[in-house]
């Protein structure tokens, strides 16, 4: 029987957990670590000590530079080594460090045997995407014993996924590089579709039969073309992709090497930031002081309380700096955006109450319950009926009869009646 120890139980460790459990047919034995208690089924010494591989996903943020922040990575490599009695186990790092990085921890801590294996999930269907990978990549050293712990992980996932599951087996640098080659297209690739969107609404282009004709090239791929994105933002925003692209091009930096073209990627998506809040100023003639504004949406994705990197928070911190005031609703996030507003906006206690006098309507997540409002009861609410919709969320047809200003991302603009 396979014996998984996790340390780190956010939506990556839960991945894991669910891919080696008994509900996706595994027969692993499954030992769960995590600072919060309540995510834990085993403290970290069992966890450790009894496990073969041990899988870490903590965080790498970004420190003030732009370069990545190994505090806690370490911080977990350390409480794992203070523990740790057995001279077999394979420490399996999976959050995303800078080519070298593992080299340099392996050297910090020579009684641990580190395999950096990179993950490639989304946060909104990463169990799914464990189940499903379409590679796994797994780093190591250069000595005999450092390459059978690469071998050891690579039997790992075969006897999980089978024999015909793309296992890719090389060093950490590689491995490390692979995952900041992805992040970093993908932010290429959408910094690209926004400035291309940007062209298609000053040209009279239908954006969507646009893109539909743009991604039946084969050669293209079919993922990251939504403009905005599923986090509700022009350009990218989450927690990954921004601080890989600063980490990597810190790394060119020190190696000697301008990324010039990851740096054009990241001035291209300071000002798609900037997009909403500037067709906002448009049509109140930049006269902002003083309005009320409504927002439906806080999270940067729905079934979440995330705001971190939400387009909510440039719009309304944006809109406060002019003047204005919010009213503010969301199913899950009203507690963490109160940590960061704090008394600044006013938070309401549904969609209608953040809709009432207001002088428009920001929509900035696409939650189930703001697809379907009572339209009537809107217009008797809203002072002015105005209505901004950065996930394009209504049938342009529904709304042309229902008296709404109504302006979408990419599509025409509707206009009261």
């Amino acid at each position: 029987m396979k014996k998984i120890g996790i340390i780190g139980k956010g939506f990556v460790g839960s991945a894991v957990e669910f891919g080696f459990s008994a509900q996706t047919g595994c027969d692993a034995e499954l030992r769960v670590y995590d600072k919060d208690k309540s995510k834990s089924t085993h403290t970290l010494k069992e966890t450790v000590n009894k496990s073969d591989v041990i899988f870490v996903s903590v965080p790498t943020p970004s420190n003030t530079d732009g370069s990545m922040n190994l505090d806690i990575v370490e911080q977990a490599l350390q409480d794992i080594s203070d523990v740790n009695t057995v001279s077999d186990n394979v420490v399996l790092l999976r959050s995303t460090v800078t080519p070298g990085t593992t080299r340099k921890l392996q050297e910090k801590y020579p009684n641990l045997r580190i395999v950096f294996n990179p993950e490639f999930l989304t946060e909104r269907n990463a169990k799914y995407d464990f189940i499903n990978q379409a590679r796994i990549i797994i780093g190591g050293g250069d000595t005999i014993l450092q390459k059978h712990y690469v071998e050891k992980v690579g039997d790992l996932y075969r006897s999980r996924f089978g024999e015909s599951q793309p296992v890719i087996e090389t060093n950490w640098e590689t491995a490390e590089l692979i995952k900041y080659m992805s992040n970093c297209f993908f932010t290429t690739k959408i910094s690209f579709l926004n400035e291309m969107h940007q062209i298609a609404e000053k040209c009279g282009v239908d954006w969507t039969i646009a893109l539909d004709g743009f991604f039946r090239d084969g050669r293209v791929g079919h993922s990251h073309m939504n403009v905005p994105g599923p986090d509700g933002k022009f350009g990218f925003g989450g927690s990954c992709f921004p601080k890989d692209i600063m980490a990597l091009s810190k790394i060119g930096k020190e190696v000697g090497y301008n990324l010039n073209i990851l740096e054009a990627v990241m001035r291209v998506n300071e000002y798609q930031k900037s997009i909403i809040t500037a067709k906002i100023k448009v049509y109140f003639n930049n006269k902002i002081d003083g309005l009320v504004f409504g927002v439906w949406g806080l999270s940067f994705k729905p079934n979440t309380d995330d705001i971190r990197e939400a387009p909510s928070i440039s719009i309304i911190d944006d809109l406060l700096n002019h003047g204005a005031s919010i009213q503010a609703f969301d199913p899950a996030a009203i507690d963490k955006a109160r940590q960061l507003f704090g008394n600044k906006i006013t938070y309401s206690n549904n969609l209608y109450e953040a809709a009432e006098g207001v002088d428009a309507l920001i929509i900035n997540t696409e939650w189930s319950v703001f697809r379907t409002p009572d339209f009537s009861k809107l217009k008797g609410l809203m002072k002015n009926k105005v209505i901004f919709d950065g996930r394009n969320l209504y049938d342009l047809n529904q709304i042309k009869d229902l008296g709404f200003y109504y302006n979408s991302i990419g599509r025409e603009t509707i206009t009261e009646k």
